[in-house]
């Protein structure tokens, strides 16, 4: 009885140190009393689910499949750096153009332009490409500065050149206006301009992707080697949980089974003592054996329950079986 109570008493402290955080707390003198009974399933455990929520939930598995499926991107992309590689380049970019149309101004009855800048040149229908004021147009100040210099060493003026337009060739009605008629064009794709180009580089021989190729495929083995001995340890130690759980069911149906004999060897015997075939001591020997019988299921059916959480475990179920959600913080 002493060392029982001294059992119940350090479980107690172990629960106590795990819900209580506060050692100060006044639930530490508190006194733990179960209300839940021991569990018990009288089905055999089902090995092959077993196995399969195991290869499902647990976490080392779950890292090296995901380490796995890492290793065999890297084998992909460093297999493609091996590669010759062709880029094909795309741009696609709008202007917005659009603005005042410049007219031929000051034309004399010689068939001349006269500009600012102090320049002449023959119309006969052309456009003069140098045309403004000298103060604005750096075009027209070095004319102006040419025809200056041409004076002092007494040569003529110099002759402007000029463009002959086409028939019938006028300016676009989208090209002539102010900033919102270039706004208009820039979001309009009234003139825009399409590159496109293609790349092609050839490695001759890259040693840095062909050893990273190498590495990345050494990793693949390791792993999968790795893989094969976590899976094995896996089994083996799911195996040896059920079969525990199966061999405490079993306990428990035997001491079930003890318990039931003995109640009924415990009637037989108290009938017998009534009718004066038996004696006290015998009676009180049959509830001594009955008690036994009632002490040895309850450690049956508390070693099964051991065994369960074994089981759990190595399953990785526990949590969702006892209804325990572990929720994740996310800091803002």
């Amino acid at each position: 009885m002493l060392s029982a109570t001294r059992q119940v008493a350090i479980a107690e402290n172990t629960l106590k140190q795990l819900i209580l955080r506060d050692p100060l707390a006044k639930e530490w003198s508190a006194i733990v009393t179960p209300t839940d009974e021991p569990t018990f399933d009288t089905a055999p455990v089902n090995l092959e689910g077993a196995l399969v929520e195991a290869r499902t939930n647990r976490q080392e598995l779950r890292r090296l499949r995901l380490q796995n499926e890492i290793t065999d991107i890297d084998i992909n992309y460093y297999g493609n750096q091996t590669k010759p590689r062709i880029d094909i380049q795309s741009t696609l970019s709008t202007n917005g153009l659009a603005g005042t149309a410049v007219a031929a101004s000051g034309i004399g009855a010689g068939g001349v332009v006269t500009t600012p800048g102090g320049g002449v040149t023959p119309i006969d229908g052309q456009v003069p490409i140098i045309i403004g004021d000298p103060t604005i147009n750096a075009n027209a100040f070095l004319l102006q500065q040419i025809n200056q210099l041409r004076a002092l060493q007494g040569l003529e003026t110099a002759l402007i050149p000029g463009v002959t337009p086409e028939a019938g060739n006028t300016i676009p009605p989208n090209l002539i206006g102010s900033y919102g008629r270039s706004t208009r064009n820039l979001f309009g794709f009234d003139t825009g301009t399409i590159a496109v180009g293609v790349t092609i580089q050839i490695p001759l021989r890259n040693r840095t992707a062909e050893a990273n190729l190498a590495g990345a495929r050494i990793q693949k083995t390791q792993l999968e080697a790795n893989t094969r001995a976590q899976e094995q340890t896996v089994e083996v130690e799911v195996r040896n949980a059920a079969q525990s759980v199966e061999t405490a069911r079993r306990v428990v149906l035997s001491a079930r089974s003890q318990r039931q004999n003995a109640e009924l060897q415990l009637a037989g015997e108290r009938r017998l003592f009534q009718v004066g075939r038996s004696t006290t001591f015998l009676v009180f020997q049959r509830e001594n054996q009955l008690t036994q019988s009632r002490a040895l299921e309850l450690r049956a059916q508390t070693d099964y329950n051991k065994a369960l959480a074994e089981l759990q475990r190595v399953t990785s179920t526990t949590l969702r079986l006892n209804n325990v959600v572990v929720e994740t913080l996310t800091s803002k």
